[in-house]
């Protein structure tokens, strides 16, 4: 585990399982990044479904959006719009 303390906040990076890598702090304040953060897979939202991949923005309710071509834009899970 990598630590860094500052500012009354502590900051740990690393494995506090073998499931997941963690980047925690103790403030409970949000991250701050001054670059722009890329994923390979994409971005999920922890403990639920909701998700952000190449393709698809899917929400926990089952809902979403998905794209398969370059003309439309579909709904995931045979959603309405409201």
């Amino acid at each position: 585990m990598l630590t860094s303390t500052a500012n009354g906040n502590t900051l740990t990076i690393g494995s506090a399982n073998s499931g997941w890598c963690h980047f925690e702090n103790s403030a409970n304040i949000p991250f701050y990044f001054n670059h722009q953060i890329s994923a390979v897979d994409g971005f999920k939202v922890y403990n639920t479904t909701t998700s952000l991949t190449n393709n698809n923005l899917t929400f926990a309710q089952g809902g979403g959006w998905s794209m398969s071509d370059t003309t439309w834009i579909r709904t995931v899970g045979s959603k309405s719009i409201y």
